[in-house]
């Protein structure tokens, strides 16, 4: 707890795709989630997140209530929640946080998915400042109260139009985010995605205080919204070239062994109608 991961990434690079892998596999009994997604309706990023555990993604929705009863049903008895959040009139990225932290089990710690950060505003926000300082004020927010909070927090980024290029990101992933190091160096492990030549993702960490830096390949199977780990390739900490050492794995394994999700009935955020 007390960790803030920022990924960048130009448009279709799998950045939402990942986040709802990463929620899948971290909601259990000891964590509960909370997905607040401005870039994508949110039902779509619940469904998303609902296939990931058999059922059909077309079929996660009000048109088919059994589907629903039988997801809720069977990730229930995990004890596990994944809360889906309309930022759509919050005032402020610190109530986000705050309201969140505030909703969390006793005895869970709370992860937040953020998408995306460029869309949100901080209460230290003025009409003076300009794109750079506002996306500044949020992320230096994140980071903070991320600490402060106890949470775990996963924020998507803008990148630099420059970063639509494979090889511009490969060469300086730092520099990828919008607001450069500044806004990278706030993150404990900032990352960087875009597409794979031959299809899939590239995900590159360009940072990590947590561990070793490296790059991995990422594909997507779109029925099941399944994200798969093709290769990997680590470094050490701090500079120095991507080392040789590649491994396979899959980010998820059987629901029964590793993962499980429940959709709370939760109460609406306070500045919800």
């Amino acid at each position: 707890p007390g960790d803030a991961i920022g990924k960048g990434g130009p448009p279709g690079a799998g950045k939402t795709t990942l986040d709802c892998a990463l929620a899948a596999n971290l909601a259990g009994p000891k964590t509960h989630v909370g997905f607040a997604a401005f870039d994508e309706p949110e039902e779509k990023v619940a469904a998303k997140v609902g296939a990931r555990f058999g059922e059909a993604f077309h079929r996660l929705n009000s048109e088919y209530p059994s589907v629903l009863e039988d997801l809720e049903e069977r990730l229930a008895i995990k004890d596990a929640s994944i809360e889906f959040i309309n930022p759509l009139g919050a005032p402020d990225v610190e109530s986000i946080l705050e309201t969140f932290a505030a909703r969390v089990p006793a005895g869970k710690v709370g992860v937040l998915f953020l998408d995306h950060l460029h869309l949100l505003e901080s209460r230290d926000s003025t009409d003076r400042d300009n794109e750079f300082d506002t996306i500044r004020k949020v992320a230096t927010a994140v980071a903070v109260l991320t600490r402060k909070l106890g949470l775990i927090t996963v924020s998507i980024a803008e990148v630099l139009k420059a970063a639509s290029s494979p090889e511009a990101v490969r060469a300086n992933p730092l520099g990828a985010f919008a607001g450069t190091r500044k806004i990278a160096s706030l993150f404990t492990v900032p990352m960087v995605m875009v597409p794979a030549e031959g299809g899939g993702y590239e995900l590159i960490i360009a940072k990590n205080r947590l561990g070793p830096r490296g790059s991995a390949l990422l594909s997507v199977n779109y029925e099941t919204w399944n994200v798969t780990v093709d290769s990997v390739r680590t470094a050490g900490r701090g500079t120095g070239t991507l080392g040789e050492e590649s491994r396979t794995a899959t980010v998820a394994k059987a629901d029964d062994e590793l993962v499980a999700a429940f959709f709370a009935a939760a109460e609406p955020m306070p500045w919800a109608d």
